[in-house]
């Protein structure tokens, strides 16, 4: 078990040197326009941390087995889209076959969201951090969260989720990292440089950079250029 308020490393060693990793208790959150990688990095941090760390890793956007292949091509180097359209090669087979013992050195769950409401996730969530220990839950992707208190008004729910999500990673000293959509204001600026994300992109609620402890943004300037 992680002492409380301890520093939970990421893997990427120059970014845990320059910000210092992620704390229990923490919302974190990673933004960026579609195709950007978001779903890529959250996996890359889901297989680093959950060598030391129990992780549930929450998908709302892929199914459990589209995600469960991008986990396994991350360990293994082969394609998912190789293995999802079966064209493997010879060598490709044999590295598949070779990496099992990879993901029992790790403590890492995948739930497939179903029932997108926060109410539902915060139940799910409280049940595997009491029968698993999980200490770091990832969550892909805010937006897709849905609460019957703010139905019919897509800021307040999105607001509503993230202050909840905050609540749940302070309540139970876990650290919470979730991704987000970004507006389409980004592809509007004029230059490469200028589509750089800022807080103000963030999509569909300014309350997410105030319950956030940490956001961070993927920006691949060659997608633009």
């Amino acid at each position: 078990e992680v002492a409380q308020n301890a520093v939970i490393k990421t893997g990427f060693d120059d970014f845990d040197i320059q910000i210092g990793g992620f704390r229990l208790s923490e919302l974190v959150i990673i933004g960026g326009r579609p195709a950007m990688g978001k779903t890529q990095l959250l996996v890359n941090l889901s297989l680093n941390i959950s060598a030391t760390i129990p992780v549930l890793y929450i998908t709302l956007d892929l199914s459990e087995f589209l995600l469960t292949s991008r986990f396994i091509s991350s360990v293994s180097g082969v394609p998912a889209n190789d293995m999802l359209q079966n064209i493997l090669r010879e060598e490709q087979k044999n590295r598949l076959t070779s990496i099992s013992d990879e993901f029992t050195k790790r403590q890492l769950f995948i739930h497939d969201g179903g029932n997108n409401s926060i109410a539902a996730l915060r139940a799910y969530c409280q049940k595997q951090a009491y029968d698993s220990g999980i200490q770091v839950i990832i969550i892909d992707y805010l937006q897709l969260m849905t609460s019957h208190k703010h139905r019919n008004n897509r800021e307040l729910e999105v607001s509503y989720s993230s202050r909840e999500l905050k609540n749940k990673a302070k309540e139970n000293n876990i650290g919470i990292i979730a991704s987000s959509q970004l507006s389409r204001a980004v592809e509007a600026r004029y230059s490469t440089e200028g589509k750089r994300p800022q807080l103000s992109d963030l999509r569909e609620s300014g309350a997410i950079e105030q319950d956030a402890d940490k956001v961070l943004f993927i920006y691949r300037p060659e997608y633009y250029g």
